[in-house]
């Protein structure tokens, strides 16, 4: 199959023996007659490998989206390699129709639209799939429920995914039990159990090492979704190293696959630039992996990448001090969320425009993006802290102490305990403010005390660098405040 694809790339770009029109002739008819019938396969040959046009031109043509050319594409690939081999050529399209509905149901998710996502997979159910179809539709639905809240019922949709994994080929059952056992590590972290969701995802990824079977297209993709997501979690949880280290192996996956997937490749940028934020000196390129996501998602048309593309341009500005930058491209994330998202996804793009907002000195608009937020926080879901945490910070920027403080007071109740990453540490520095205004000085240096612990782990650099100040003037702490000047100096030096 790669001779085959690098044999067609030559042809399209004129290198080696297709330099030559008459042999690159030759083959290109050879190539249509083992096409057949399959018209859209026969007009990306004649367009776009022949005639060389753009794939833009050809999409436009043939009035499909990218996604859908690039699927052209690679299935005519797939039935030309089959005829030089003289093998049967597949009769159905390289992304069978079962998973084309799951994609759209993942389409449906990332956006916030949980409940058209449930009732999209519960048609997908009825046509009664077969048992590993049926197994990745109810992760999920589990997903789906998991958006909601409703962890119970996610829990039991999770139990009958298990129940079908004894129906599946022997050698595919670790990589379906591997795919449940994170699908339980999403659930966790929805739920706001750091620690379980944590210990879930490597737990997955410790079974999939010894599993020794190929991977499918399918499943290098899903494999690359399960990295990206737990490279996340590494990041908020401290380890940015080792969110580094997924998102690469991520981008190593994805990029294995004759045709790269959009949405997973721009997403895999995304959160390696995040990554990279823990890194002062890294910035520079960081920014160059979330110009690349934004890229690759502005190509595509897809719109949810495109929104946290912005979004990590737009912390990676406003780390460097750039405030026009930042707000710019928060404002361009915002644009495309409030047209196309719901929920937790609309509300996450909110929580980043009022830290923004915060960060340039408009507490005011902060605290009305906020407001605007309130109504897609999902009762007991872990956006409920991280709504508190942001209100914490902006009614702190505005200088009123007395809700400062209740914010931060719900937002360490309620994440300390079940989610303790940096999220926390920012609750803390807020709190320790006021009480270091008021004269508090044993409280307020236990409160920086914690704002170190937590902002030291994969925290935004200038937040870590703020508790650092907190825990120099309340501590007169000359070592804090060293590190401090030597974070700022990393950022704008």
């Amino acid at each position: 199959m790669q001779a085959t694809m690098k044999m067609v790339r030559d042809a399209r770009y004129r290198r080696g023996v297709f330099v030559d029109a008459r042999r690159r002739g030759e083959e290109s008819s050879e190539w249509a007659r083992m096409l057949a019938d399959a018209v859209g396969e026969r007009r990306v040959l004649e367009r776009y490998v022949v005639d060389a046009a753009p794939a833009k031109s050809v999409a436009a043509e043939l009035n499909i989206s990218l996604r859908q050319f690039y699927r052209l594409y690679t299935h005519m690939i797939e039935m030309i390699d089959a005829g030089l081999n003289r093998r049967p050529a597949s009769a159905v399209p390289v992304t069978p129709k079962i998973e084309r509905e799951l994609e759209h149901v993942r389409g449906l998710l990332v956006h916030g639209r949980s409940d058209d996502a449930q009732s999209y997979i519960e048609q997908t159910l009825a046509s009664r799939p077969g048992s590993r179809e049926a197994i990745a539709a109810l992760l999920l639905l589990a997903r789906a429920h998991a958006d909601r809240t409703e962890f119970d019922r996610a829990e039991a949709v999770l139990g009958r995914a298990a129940r079908l994994v004894g129906e599946i080929d022997t050698d595919r059952r670790l990589r379906a039990i591997c795919d449940i056992t994170m699908a339980q590590s999403y659930i966790a972290y929805a739920g706001g159990f750091y620690e379980g969701a944590l210990t879930r995802g490597e737990e997955a990824f410790d079974r999939a090492r010894g599993d020794g079977v190929a991977l499918s297209h399918t499943e290098t993709r899903s494999l690359a979704r399960d990295r990206i997501f737990l490279g996340i979690l590494h990041q908020e949880g401290g380890d940015s190293r080792r969110s580094v280290e997924h998102q690469r192996k991520a981008l190593d996956l994805l990029q294995s696959l004759p045709v790269p997937p959009g949405a997973e490749l721009s997403q895999a940028y995304t959160h390696l630039a995040i990554a990279e934020t823990a890194f002062g000196t890294a910035i520079p390129e960081a920014l160059g992996y979330a110009d690349e996501a934004l890229r690759i998602a502005q190509w595509h048309g897809l719109r949810h990448e495109e929104v946290w593309a912005h979004l990590a341009t737009s912390l990676l500005h406003m780390m460097t001090g750039a405030g026009r930058e930042a707000l710019r491209s928060g404002e361009a994330a915002l644009a495309v969320a409030r047209a196309v998202f719901k929920g937790d996804p609309l509300a996450r793009t909110l929580f980043v425009n009022g830290r923004l907002q915060t960060t340039v000195g408009s507490a005011r608009r902060a605290m009305e993006l906020l407001e605007e937020a309130r109504p897609h926080v999902a009762a007991g879901s872990i956006l409920e802290g991280i709504m508190d945490i942001s209100e914490a910070r902006a009614n702190h920027a505005a200088g009123r102490d007395d809700q400062t403080v209740a914010a931060a007071d719900r937002a360490i109740a309620t994440m300390e305990a079940r989610f303790p990453t940096h999220y926390v540490g920012m609750a803390y520095w807020a709190r320790g403010e006021v009480r270091a205004r008021r004269g508090l000085v044993s409280a307020s240096r236990s409160d920086a005390e914690r704002a170190v612990h937590y902002l030291a782990r994969g925290s935004p650099l200038p937040d870590y660098a703020d508790a650092l100040e907190l825990s120099a003037a309340v501590a007169n702490d000359m070592r804090h405040a060293q590190m401090a000047r030597e974070v700022r100096a990393t950022l704008h030096g």
